[in-house]
């Protein structure tokens, strides 16, 4: 499972029915508040609880023989515990994001893409090293999305 899953709310059995009616229609207003929360907001949400702002990720990276994905953002890292997999399926409707096999890279804070040496640079001075196919891969995700 891996994740942390807290209550909304307590529903406190009492003998008055109409007590408890109120109980569930708070319960079911603070789960709803929660998910449009967690729709609406321009943030990753991962882990239930934490959030992290579209522009200000870099890119994720699988853990090697983990379940794990580990995101680079403009402010530091985390872990997160799922597969890279199902965090692209999450990010399908943001065009922003590019990957292929261990990388799902942000394009807008890519700066620089060296196909030669294999290099892809984003702000703040961090960069990654991968193969041809990564290269290539977000190279023509990058032209498509900001020449044309």
């Amino acid at each position: 499972m891996g994740q942390y899953i807290a209550p909304t709310a307590y529903i406190v059995k009492q003998e008055e029915i109409s007590r408890s009616w109120d109980d569930i229609a708070f319960a079911l207003q603070s789960v709803f508040s929660r998910e449009m929360l967690r729709r609406n907001t321009n943030c990753f949400v991962f882990d239930n609880e934490n959030r992290v702002a579209y522009e200000d990720i870099l890119y994720f990276e699988t853990i090697p023989r983990t379940r794990k994905v580990m995101l680079h953002t403009c402010s530091g890292t985390y872990i997160i515990a799922d597969f890279l997999k199902n965090i692209k399926a999450g990010l399908a409707s943001h065009e922003e994001f590019s990957g292929v096999n261990s990388y799902l890279i942000n394009l807008n804070n890519v700066t620089r893409i060296d196909r030669k040496n294999g290099i892809i640079a984003f702000k703040g001075d961090a960069q990654i090293h991968a193969g041809r196919r990564v290269i290539s891969t977000v190279y023509k995700d990058f032209q498509s999305q900001f020449l044309h």
